[in-house]
């Protein structure tokens, strides 16, 4: 048996041999404080939100994957004037 067969035989079977890409990226640590806990949770208005547990920076968005791609927008840009001392 062939390596290519193989490959056909345990995908029909439904195993896979290379492992799946994570549909999420990566999040980076929180601009403010650095850390790198945070909390996901639902506004009253039925948005999602995600916050830093140890400052509070919180992000909100219409889905989990907005939000994710919000988050590492935020933590991208230069940390703001007035926490530079931080």
């Amino acid at each position: 048996m062939t390596l290519k067969e193989l490959k056909e035989e345990a995908r029909r079977q439904g195993y896979y041999l290379v492992k799946a890409e994570n549909p999420y990226e990566k999040l980076k640590p929180c601009v403010i404080c650095g850390n790198n806990r945070r909390d996901h949770f639902k506004t009253k208005d039925a948005k999602v939100a995600m916050r830093c547990t140890k400052c509070g920076f919180t992000v909100l968005g219409t889905s989990e994957r907005a939000i994710h791609k919000k988050w590492n927008e935020e933590c991208s840009k230069p940390k703001p004037e007035a926490l530079q001392s931080l």
